[in-house]
């Protein structure tokens, strides 16, 4: 009976609770819940069964019979007692001095005018763990008692305190956290250099001894055009500049040195080299003086392909997104030398002004730009 009692009492709690402040819960239910509930026996003359769930506080029965057995005076109205376990109380031999919470008694009574015994009953509120504080995130209405195990979320971002990780959150930066739940401080590369410090690979960077005006596919190599035209050992061709160089080996074909494309510029300047031509006003030829140069401690330098040429004139040339940052001469005679043969007779240059390329005289006079990979 006690226990529909209570299922009947939480489910109203449950249907309020809802319609409450959020923070309700079932112990404020409890405190609100009468737990001790009188009940009363109405003793007759002859044998009574009598369930004692009275408490140890506000018991008539405590006052009414345990008094008695401890002074005697109970044979007015009851002859014998029996519980549960056999033992008894009569008036001659006494085993019940007090009364046990839960257990049943027989009783025989005397008097015609016998008592209506009252004593609480208490019921027994089930103990549900769980956490208890309504700030936590899981807050628990039906738990009585704490477990000690709250969680809470103070930033509302689905993730408890307890495993908040402050840190950067910008996949950009040198100290980006993937685990990071919060906001913290982030640091940056500084503008064209990566987090190690290193200057970061790009067209126009000024890194292996020159400016990147190339890179492959893969993104860790490339190529690089000296900082500046090479006039050391330059000589007047039949036409040109006097900053410029001869191609030359003029009416001879040079097998091997016809490669137009990126990456065969190193083998065309070292089978030009090695046909050992000669110029036609003294000098050394523009290949010769592309393995002659040094710059930023680089001595691997050589004389560019067509291809070569043209992507250094498209990118860090005259064409390229930043303008000419190469600083190509590009108003008087703005022409340059490839290490790529078109004949006998002559061979492929640049104009840094438009772009466009042309076969040249092997003898004319046109600028050099050396170039290295990495």
């Amino acid at each position: 009976m006690k226990r529909l009692f209570l299922l009947i009492s939480l489910l109203n709690f449950s249907a309020n609770a809802q319609e409450q402040d959020p923070c309700y819960s079932v112990n404020d239910f409890i405190s609100q819940l009468d737990i001790k509930p009188p009940i009363s026996y109405q003793l007759n003359v002859g044998w009574n069964m009598v369930g004692y769930t009275g408490t140890s506080e506000n018991s008539d029965i405590e006052t009414q019979i345990n008094a008695a057995l401890s002074t005697g005076t109970a044979t007015s109205t009851f002859q014998v007692i029996k519980n549960v376990s056999g033992q008894f109380w009569s008036s001659n031999f006494a085993q019940i001095t007090s009364f046990t919470q839960g257990e049943g008694y027989m009783m025989y009574v005397v008097s015609e005018s016998a008592p209506s015994l009252s004593f609480n009953s208490a019921i027994n509120i089930p103990e549900i763990i769980g956490c208890t504080d309504c700030e936590a995130v899981n807050f628990n209405q039906w738990a009585n008692l704490d477990d000690g195990i709250c969680n809470y979320d103070s930033d509302g971002d689905g993730v408890f305190d307890t495993e908040e990780i402050i840190g950067c959150q910008d996949s950009n930066a040198c100290n980006f956290n993937e685990s990071a739940t919060d906001e913290g401080q982030c640091t940056f590369a500084l503008e064209d250099y990566d987090c190690e410090g290193n200057i970061t690979l790009k067209i126009g960077a000024l890194m292996n001894g020159g400016i990147v005006f190339y890179i492959d596919e893969i993104g860790e190599h490339g190529l690089v055009a000296s900082l500046e035209d090479i006039i050391e050992g330059s000589n007047m061709g039949t036409y040109g500049i006097d900053e410029g160089f001869e191609w030359h080996c003029y009416g001879l074909t040079i097998y091997g040195a016809d490669g137009q494309a990126i990456g065969t510029g190193y083998q065309n300047t070292l089978d030009i080299v090695a046909l050992n031509c000669q110029t036609v006003n003294g000098g050394i030829t523009a290949a010769q003086a592309t393995l002659n140069y040094t710059s930023e401690g680089f001595t691997d330098w050589y004389l560019p392909s067509k291809d070569e040429l043209q992507e250094m004139h498209n990118t860090i040339g005259n064409l390229g997104s930043q303008g000419n940052v190469g600083g190509f001469d590009v108003s008087d005679y703005p022409y340059y030398w490839s290490s790529s043969e078109g004949s006998s007779l002559g061979s492929f240059g640049v104009n840094f002004n438009d772009g466009t390329s042309g076969s040249y005289s092997k003898y004319s006079s046109l600028r050099v730009r050396a170039v290295r990979a990495f």
